[in-house]
């Protein structure tokens, strides 16, 4: 299965790109790729090209969502023996889903650029008044982090930065809130 969000773009040479990768490793369950983060016009405002090694990718996800949905391939039979998307989640569905396959599978990022992601202002995750649930969810999933062995000893600074930066953000937006009533 190849994920492309209605506002998103990807090169021709993506699926067989991703395909390849995929057929090569039958113990792989997802692959993703670099991208550039482009406006409602089409430009570039951002590039997404970590040159994360593998250790490092398995330390970081638990903490922090490096994967772009739409630059997602992954092999829906596997994923069906997950669940697929959790249902009990909205804003972070994909995120979970990464974290389930990351625990029982192996997740490979491809270094090519392969997708445009649309960045724009009316995206759920940048809404002030969506940040608190978006911060409950991130919290649910932190919690299912540790609970799953994904915090250990290497990444636990990491978890702990992410989480008061997330505070800071949710503090923030609740003080925007009652000034601007």
């Amino acid at each position: 299965m190849a994920i492309q969000d209605s506002d998103d773009l990807s090169l021709k040479s993506r699926l067989k790109n991703q395909i390849d990768v995929l057929s090569k490793d039958n113990k792989l369950a997802l692959v993703f790729s670099w991208y550039k983060a482009i406006d409602k016009f089409g430009e570039v405002k951002k590039i997404f090209n970590d040159n994360i090694s593998e250790l490092e990718f398995n330390y970081t996800l638990p903490v922090k969502n490096l994967i772009c949905h739409s630059s997602v391939m992954y092999r829906k039979s596997l994923i069906l023996k997950l669940g697929g998307y959790p249902k009990n989640f909205i804003y972070s569905q994909e995120y979970i889903l990464w974290l389930k396959i990351l625990v029982k599978y192996k997740i490979k990022l491809i270094k090519i650029f392969l997708v445009f992601y649309r960045y724009h202002d009316m995206q759920l995750s940048n809404s002030k008044y969506q940040q608190k649930y978006i911060f409950v969810e991130n919290l649910k999933i932190l919690f299912w982090s540790i609970k799953n062995s994904l915090i250990n000893k290497y990444n636990i600074f990491l978890f702990v930065r992410m989480f008061v930066i997330n505070a800071l953000r949710l503090i923030k937006n609740f003080f925007f809130e009652l000034i601007y009533r």
